[in-house]
Order: structure tokens, then C-alpha cells, then sequence
């Protein structure tokens, strides 16, 4: 069975209910970064909602931790992505990592939906890797920014016009 959003590593069937479901509206652009606060293997995927495809695996030790960005979406429709969290109860670096099970992390919201301004906003999720219930989802910390257009108001642009800024033109020199 292949791994995707739905079915982790190992034949894991993940529990929807800790699968962050994001929409990249028209126009906008999505921006993830990740903060790994734990002392176990912890992962990220980043997969295509539609297609339950993995795009991106992200996580602590000796995996990617850099922002991920999706440009702008000009699909003309909207564009969903699905993160599923993973974790192991030891570090990858004990000689017996490879003998432990991964497990799904719970997922927590820290914030929804903060409005920055017209534009952009953002929320916050976390995962936690001690399978404790209501524990704070902080293993794990991935704050996505949905970026809007830059609109420029006609008044702003008016201010930059040649005949505005007093500039003389250039004469060719002799």
C-alpha cells in the first residue's frame, strides 16, 4: 500500500480527526514554517487533499525543516492540502530506532483563522508524540500563512508617476 495522506508509514490508517485540512483560495499563496520542540522522531506531511498524494515530508533530526511555500494559486479554483503528523518513541539515532512503530500525532489548533489584515491571515496547529489525550499539541508547531494579493490602492501608485516625482529627463551629453 502506497503512503499518502491516508495511509502512513508502516500501514498506519490515519484518524482523520488529526489530518489539517488547508484551502489555498484563488490568488493566494501559502507559507508553512515548522518548529520541532521534541525529543522523539517526529514527521510532517504535507499532501494533495484531492489526490491524497504526498508532496512534502518535513521533520526533526535528520529530515527537512524549511518553510514550505506554494506559490500563488492561479488554478482558478481552490486548492486543498491535508497534514498528518507522525512520531516514534525514541530518538532515530539509538541503534534499535528502526524496531519501534511510527504512530499518528494528535493534532491540536493553537490559532485559527488570525487575520493579519484584507489580505493574509494565518493559523497555527500542533502535534503532540506522547499520545496523551488533551496534552498540549506543542511537539510539533507548523504556522501557516495564507498570503493574499498585494492590491495597491490607485492613490499609492498615483504618488510614483514620472510627472509626480519632479524628475528632469536625461539630455544626451555632446
Amino acid at each position: 500500500m502506497a503512503e499518502d495522506l491516508y495511509n502512513g508509514p508502516g500501514g498506519i490508517r490515519a484518524d482523520r480527526a488529526w489530518i489539517w485540512y488547508v484551502k489555498q483560495t484563488p490568488d493566494h499563496a501559502l507559507r508553512m514554517n515548522f518548529v520541532f520542540n521534541a525529543l522523539w522522531e517526529n514527521m510532517v506531511w504535507i499532501c494533495d487533499a484531492n489526490t491524497s498524494q504526498r508532496r512534502v515530508v518535513k521533520g526533526n533530526y535528520h529530515r527537512e525543516q524549511s518553510e514550505f511555500f506554494a506559490p500563488e494559486n492561479n488554478s482558478g479554483g481552490d486548492i486543498w492540502l491535508g497534514i498528518v503528523a507522525y512520531h516514534k518513541h525514541i530518538s532515530p539515532d539509538a541503534s534499535d530506532a528502526g524496531s519501534y512503530p511510527w504512530i499518528q500525532s494528535r493534532m491540536g489548533i493553537l490559532a485559527n483563522n488570525i487575520i493579519v489584515n484584507p489580505n493574509s491571515s494565518y493559523d497555527i496547529i500542533g502535534f503532540n508524540d506522547n499520545d496523551i489525550p488533551n496534552y498540549p499539541a506543542d511537539n510539533v508547531r507548523i504556522t501557516i500563512n495564507h498570503i493574499g494579493p498585494i492590491i495597491v490602492p490607485p492613490s499609492f501608485l498615483h504618488r510614483f508617476q514620472p510627472a509626480n516625482l519632479n524628475i528632469e529627463p536625461m539630455r544626451p551629453s555632446n
